[in-house]
């Protein structure tokens, strides 16, 4: 994610339950050039590059600018691809390494959502939120809840010090769960969609 003030927000490394965020500056200049690559690869417009690929991972380009908001799918994307597709994963490559390195996102804000209901016992946990699984935001479909303030440190470093596997305890469920800095301008679990 860039922000109009040239700060953006790339994906950083998972940490066991922890997903984490890289900060970097980008100068007027090097926005610019990301905006005419963007156009180049006909980023400016909405596009959707499908395959036939059953559980597909999707890369999505989305770009707001004054003239509204663009949004450019790919699913299945390879390294290396070339044609329409090919210039869209690379144009995502050069966004994600634009810019001079600002260090490690810290987030005022993360989301805890639940991802699997598992009975997985090899690494089971208390439950690590002040909220009951079953009163998190949209349970029991897709729970999710916001921490902030005091509580946000402890939880990071307890979902970073998490493995894969690792399972929470809650309410007679071992869940999975994935911590998710929020950006700037994420405030409820509503932004993430």
């Amino acid at each position: 994610t860039l922000y109009g003030d040239g700060t953006a927000v790339t994906r950083g490394d998972d940490r066991g339950a922890l997903l984490t965020g890289h900060r970097r500056t980008l100068s007027t200049a090097q926005i610019d050039a990301l905006f005419r690559r963007a156009d180049d690869a006909g980023i400016l417009t909405d596009r959707d590059y499908p395959q036939d690929v059953t559980d597909a991972a999707t890369l999505t380009v989305r770009l707001t600018t004054t003239g509204g908001t663009y949004e450019t799918t790919v699913t299945q994307p390879s390294p290396g691809e070339g044609g329409d597709r090919g210039e869209v994963i690379a144009f995502a490559e050069a966004a994600a390494a634009s810019g001079v390195d600002a260090g490690e996102y810290l987030p005022q804000r993360a989301a805890v959502l639940v991802v699997a209901d598992s009975e997985d016992n090899s690494d089971v946990r208390p439950w690590p939120l002040d909220v009951s699984l079953s009163a998190m935001d949209g349970a029991p479909q897709r729970p999710c809840h916001v921490v902030d303030g005091a509580t946000l440190a402890p939880l990071l470093a307890e979902a970073g010090a998490a493995r894969g596997e690792t399972r929470w305890q809650a309410e007679g469920h071992r869940v999975r769960l994935v911590v998710r800095p929020l950006l700037p301008h994420e405030r409820t679990c509503a932004d993430l969609d």
